[in-house]
């Protein structure tokens, strides 16, 4: 599964339609992985999830735009197909986004020039925790109630802030008591 997340990451194979997405379109790619997603057997989902996880989190010497796609496709198949097939990766998620030596980075204002790698991006941390909120929104309330309290009169306060405003505006409700399924 993992060639296949790479081959997503490179528009080749089952993905090359990828490279037809140009502009406003390129911002539906993501379905074609989604969609790749849904039809796969529930081995290989959490063989995707893991992988997808793998390279957002864990390891260390991968492109950097890997990491940026694969924080990004966790958002997209968690909200879109399901965020049960990153629950047993809750634990990895919700350690990064409360390690302090990251939040300090998070917390920093936005660098451009050059910019910061993404895992030390604002970015990251409110991609994860979107994602969060549709794996397990009481983990992710508890975890945004901690970076709320040390972000405090920061932009990434209000960045946060837009998460969970994102969130509930795509669910219409606040957060589920106990793990969503």
């Amino acid at each position: 599964m993992r060639a296949a997340t790479v081959d997503f990451f490179e528009a080749r194979g089952l993905f090359r339609a990828r490279r037809d997405y140009h502009g406003m379109a390129g911002s539906l790619a993501d379905e074609l992985f989604t969609e790749f997603f849904s039809g796969a057997s529930e081995t290989e989902k959490r063989e995707l999830a893991r992988t997808l996880i793998s390279i957002a989190i864990v390891e260390e010497d991968v492109p950097e735009d890997y990491v940026t796609e694969a924080v990004l496709l966790i958002g997209s198949v968690s909200r879109d197909v399901g965020g049960q097939w990153f629950h047993s990766h809750v634990g990895t998620i919700r350690e990064v986004l409360e390690d302090p030596t990251r939040f300090n980075s998070w917390r920093q204002p936005e660098t451009y020039n050059p910019p910061k790698p993404f895992r030390e991006d604002h970015r990251f941390a409110t991609s994860l925790l979107f994602s969060l909120y549709f794996i397990d929104s009481e983990t992710a309330e508890k975890v945004w109630k901690l970076l709320m309290s040390k972000a405090a009169g920061s932009d990434f306060a209000r960045y946060l802030e837009d998460v969970k405003s994102a969130y509930l505006a795509l669910t219409e409700s606040g957060p589920a008591s106990g793990a969503d399924a």
